[in-house]
């Protein structure tokens, strides 16, 4: 007959409970050392939970995982990837245009904020402050630049990119407020001049106008009109107070 193998007791223990605790591991195998065990549960195949300071086990024929890599089995949580911090980089890697932290609380079920700083001064995830908010992304150059070009386009018709772009505008002088409003109109999906005017409140000629400079390079670079531009000065006379008096009728 053949022996049978030094992990099979953990096996079936998991498959009869599908969750369970290292003490209850220890318990079937027999007076061992706490080495062993753990010896024994790798050969097992046997991955901790990322919740609950990863105390509880299970093996992958009992999970099925999410299109995250995650499950969970009454609240107790288990990843594809192994620990939290593993997790979290996993994720935010495969993200198509980075994640937020309330984006990955939601996805993990689990508070983010201590092991993202970990992350962040171990130099395995990129931060960058968009829209007032936090947003991560990979640590790899050409992929952070393609989340970020990602992100930025969905945020370009959100209310807070409207707001900043009010709050720009108030600081612009004239010029500066044309070339924007054309660069915007050279934008790919901007809906082109009419839309940018509709947007910007501004006249279609105008930003028509911006977007001609900014192609063919003809505009001021210190000066906000071109010479002789503007109201034409009025000529000023001078004023007499000291105005002839009638002469006396005799």
């Amino acid at each position: 007959m053949r022996p049978a193998l030094p992990f099979q007791p953990i096996v079936t223990l998991i498959q009869e409970h599908t969750v369970v605790t290292f003490s209850q591991i220890k318990e079937v195998i027999g007076p061992v050392s706490d080495l062993t065990v753990r010896k024994k549960m790798t050969l097992a195949g046997c991955m901790s939970s990322y919740s609950h300071r990863g105390r509880y086990y299970t093996i992958e024929e009992c999970v099925d995982f999410d299109r995250h890599g995650l499950w969970s089995h009454q609240k107790i949580r288990f990843s594809r990837y192994g620990s939290l911090k593993a997790t979290l980089v996993e994720l935010i890697e495969r993200s198509e245009s980075g994640l937020l932290s309330k984006e990955l609380t939601r996805i993990v079920q689990l508070e983010v904020h201590p092991p993202l700083c970990q992350l962040i001064n171990e130099k395995r995830v990129y931060r960058s402050k968009i829209a007032e908010r936090y947003v991560y992304f990979s640590k790899s150059l050409p992929d952070r630049r393609q989340q970020l070009r990602n992100r930025m386009g969905g945020l370009a018709y959100s209310q807070e990119y409207d707001c900043a772009q009010r709050l720009l505008f108030e600081v612009l002088n004239e010029q500066h407020r044309r070339l924007y409003a054309g660069l915007e109109a050279l934008r790919p999906n901007s809906g082109g001049v009419t839309a940018v005017a509709k947007r910007l409140s501004m006249a279609p000629a105008t930003v028509r106008r911006g977007r001609n400079e900014l192609q063919t390079g003809e505009f001021e670079r210190e000066r906000v009109r071109k010479r002789g531009g503007g109201r034409k000065l009025t000529e000023k006379k001078p004023r007499n107070f000291l105005l002839p008096l009638p002469s006396a009728k005799l």
